[in-house]
């Protein structure tokens, strides 16, 4: 599914620009052959997380959306002590009231 996650992240910057996802492009973001790709979307399809209008009309549903950004969010990892363990963030100070 590391594939499809990299559509969906494409799709979800292309939605962030508010740009229109055609085939090309999507192959041209996340590489692969229009065949993969056509697979690929197919698959996502299925799962409710795109939707596709047409071939040239591709967009993430609010599943996809929500997979999406939960995908980059996952790659966002937290910085490591050279120890190996998780770096702490520093306390925050309470707001004035």
């Amino acid at each position: 599914m590391d594939y499809e996650h990299s559509i969906l992240r494409a799709l979800l910057r292309l939605a962030r620009r508010r740009a229109v996802a055609d085939g090309t492009d999507l192959v041209d973001r996340v590489g692969g052959s229009h065949a993969e790709l056509r697979d690929a979307l197919r698959r996502l399809e299925t799962g409710g997380l795109v939707d596709r209008r047409s071939e040239t009309d591709v967009r993430l549903t609010l599943p996809g959306l929500a997979v999406a950004v939960a995908s980059v969010a996952g790659r966002r990892r937290r910085p490591r002590k050279q120890d190996g363990s998780p770096a702490t963030r520093p306390a925050r100070r309470p707001r004035a009231a």
